[in-house]
């Protein structure tokens, strides 16, 4: 059945609590948190909703980041549920996705959360501190604080993130305890440096920000860098920073970002580049003496009328 997403309305309350509970069973205090968030003038509820009822939610509520030049207005991405019976279709993905293209409408700079680097890196964020801003408390894994950046932000916006006081009403911030040592300790039997390096380099790389400073773009290309564009064009490395520096184009989104070990020192990056026209994309990463990874290969594939786009 086909679900819809819409703006939350008054009507929806006793939905989403209904929802909230089921989905985070056994944390009673997040629906208390979203009764609070919800009376907010700058917060935003959105709901997916199929057969006639709401099977999954999600808010956007304004934080700010702590930048040296001034306190920046940015979102946090939180919280977000989908019913059990609907996991794994799709739903909380199209719901992040909904957020995001809402967060733009609204100017934010950029939309912060709390959540498995391996399910949020696949829609395309990435760790907080790899565009300069840490997380609200020492209780969120580093990895853990994800961000995705918009059309507005600047390399300036950095510094920490602060959460709006509802959050630290409800204890929502981080983790504590046992389940934080656990948690801690899965992310680091699943971390994969080489696939994180390439990764965010690779989401670097499509930050307009970064696309159109010619010293940032050198530094991640390898000194053999080959393009092959989905025209089919091939572009060596000087061709690709003088394009880039000239058009580096608007912010891009991806879905299904992979990584892929081909050896000690090289990784394949592979995703969807989301949006008109769309392209399917891959990169070969390199480790250098240096110890630095750098792009030494990337095509685009233009994306089939029709090919679907993963959203679990």
């Amino acid at each position: 059945m086909a679900v819809t997403i819409r703006d939350q309305n008054d009507a929806d309350a006793d939905a989403v609590a209904a929802l909230i509970g089921v989905a985070f069973a056994g944390e009673p205090e997040v629906v208390g948190l979203e009764a609070d968030l919800a009376r907010r003038s700058d917060s935003h509820g959105f709901v997916a909703v199929a057969d006639g009822g709401v099977v999954g939610h999600v808010r956007l509520t304004r934080g700010w980041i702590d930048a040296d030049e001034r306190m920046v207005e940015a979102l946090v991405l939180s919280p977000l549920s989908v019913h059990p019976e609907r996991q794994r279709r799709g739903v909380g993905s199209a719901l992040v996705a909904h957020a995001v293209r809402a967060a733009e409408l609204l100017g934010a700079p950029a939309v912060f959360l709390e959540g498995d680097p391996g399910y949020y890196g696949r829609l395309g964020w990435r760790p907080g501190g790899d565009v300069g801003v840490s997380a609200p408390s020492r209780r969120i894994p580093a990895s853990a604080f994800q961000a995705v950046t918009l059309a507005g932000f600047r390399p300036w916006m950095s510094g920490r993130f602060v959460y709006p006081e509802t959050f630290w009403t409800h204890d929502a911030v981080g983790l504590r305890g046992a389940v934080r040592a656990e948690v801690e300790e899965a992310l680091d039997r699943s971390d994969d440096p080489s696939g994180g390096a390439a990764s965010a380099g690779e989401l670097a790389l499509l930050d307009p920000h970064v696309r159109g400073d010619r010293a940032g773009v050198d530094a991640l290309l390898a000194s053999e860098f080959v393009e092959v564009g989905s025209s089919g064009r091939v572009l060596g490395r000087v061709e690709i920073i003088k394009a880039l520096e000239a058009d580096p184009g608007g912010a891009r989104h991806v879905a299904d970002l992979s990584t892929r070990r081909l050896g000690a020192d090289a990784v394949l990056v592979t995703y969807t580049l989301v949006g008109e026209p769309g392209s399917l994309r891959s990169s070969v990463w390199v480790l250098g003496e240096d110890g630095q990874w750098r792009l030494r290969f990337h095509q685009g594939t233009p994306r089939a009328t029709g090919h679907p786009i993963s959203e679990s």
